[in-house]
């Protein structure tokens, strides 16, 4: 195949990217490489953003909140974000839209295969399938993970969620829930998340921070459970969902030869200590095609470096302190304004913000009693060698 960028994995990462190039640069040929274009599990992809509809490489319909609630045993609170939306992409809508788009354009190319390795010397990259081996002059991928090293906090955050739908107007599309605390507590951090998506059908979700994953029966219990407790279990089931993410602390590079780059969650865009990513995904995709453009594609910018201290810290507290780890992120979003708690979680606050917050807000004798040993034996490269990766185990998306 004659091409000039192969995308290895069509995802929310591979299609971004793809879009973002033909924008940049029109005539680049590209092939897109997935063993099931179509057919990948349907998932809400969350983020937060002052212009929405600028983060998107197109148009996709968007949910968005302009009130944030959160909560604990015997407190709550419901605030309006002031400048920032939170918003909720459709995956199987994002990936319909993407790949209509470019169908519709030339120099595309979507090719079936189970992609079993990448690499790259400095003069070509390769993708190698079961049958055959793809080149060309770059290759990115979000497909595969290498497993070389054991992390030191084997945290995951694990859910399970159902879509219910009323008869009857009952719930708030205004207002979304980002962590409710009032739940029986299991082995590490455990809250319920919501989406509204109309007075009459939200998302429930029940999620833990813990090493061991709870399997889907368990965690689907405790949804149905927390429906009963508030009147819902009537309603009708409309789609359920589980997944587990590794919210370990190594970095993940970008790079992973001289021509060969890894996408999205395989390159370490989803932040460790809330799984999100979407929002990092688009940005990486943004500045790999930009960059490729002037003809040497180079990775993200890492964000600075205490942020991946405070990210280290709160996955020691995590791992051998639970409880604390609790109370430590409810008085974070008890005592923080929700724009400030959504910079914050997003390594984007200003100065004034991330002062009060780490001074003022966070518990400072549990934070520095977990940030001496966490922070002894982190290493600060800005991007890691080729080939250091942490062990992802089955089950990680």
């Amino acid at each position: 195949m004659e091409v000039d960028v192969l995308i290895a994995g069509a995802g929310c990462a591979g299609l971004s990217l793809a879009l973002r190039l033909k924008r940049v640069q029109p005539q680049v040929r590209v092939a897109l490489v997935d063993k099931d274009h179509g057919g990948h599990p349907h998932k809400l992809w969350s983020f937060w953003a002052e212009q929405p509809g600028r983060v998107l490489p197109l148009d996709v319909p968007l949910k968005s909140w302009a009130r944030m609630s959160v909560a604990g045993p015997g407190w709550s609170t419901t605030r309006s974000l002031k400048s920032l939306r939170y918003c909720t992409v459709d995956s199987h809508e994002f990936e319909s839209r993407s790949r209509a788009a470019l169908e519709a354009l030339p120099g595309v190319a979507f090719v079936t295969g189970s992609v079993q390795r990448v690499e790259s010397t400095y003069r070509e990259a390769r993708v190698h399938l079961a049958d055959r081996t793809l080149r060309a002059p770059y290759a990115f991928q979000s497909c595969l993970f290498d497993a070389t090293q054991e992390p030191r906090y084997p945290v995951w955050q694990h859910f399970a969620g159902v879509v219910v739908r009323s008869d009857t107007p009952r719930f708030d599309p205004s207002t979304f829930t980002l962590m409710d605390f009032d739940v029986p507590q299991r082995e590490g951090p455990t809250f319920m998340y919501r989406l509204p998506f109309s007075s009459s059908e939200v998302l429930h979700e029940h999620t833990v921070f813990s090493a061991k994953p709870l399997g889907s029966a368990e965690h689907r219990r405790c949804v149905h459970r927390e429906l009963k407790r508030r009147g819902l279990a009537d309603c009708d089931i409309v789609r359920e969902e589980y997944g587990a993410i590794p919210m370990f602390e190594q970095r993940l590079p970008q790079r992973r030869g001289p021509r060969a780059f890894n996408l999205g969650v395989v390159g370490g865009m989803a932040k460790p200590t809330t799984g999100y990513a979407f929002l990092r995904i688009q940005q990486q995709t943004e500045h790999l095609a930009k960059t490729w453009a002037t003809g040497r594609p180079t990775p993200l910018p890492a964000p600075a470096w205490r942020f991946r201290a405070y990210d280290t810290t709160l996955l020691h507290m995590i791992h051998h302190a639970p409880q604390q780890a609790t109370r430590a992120l409810q008085t974070l979003l008890r005592d923080t304004e929700a724009d400030s708690v959504l910079r914050f979680l997003d390594e984007r606050p200003s100065l004034r913000e991330e002062l009060k917050i780490v001074f003022s807000t966070l518990p400072w004798g549990p934070f520095l009693k977990s940030a001496l040993p966490a922070l002894r034996h982190t290493p600060w490269a800005v991007e890691p060698p080729y080939g250091v990766y942490p062990a992802l185990h089955e089950g990680a998306r």
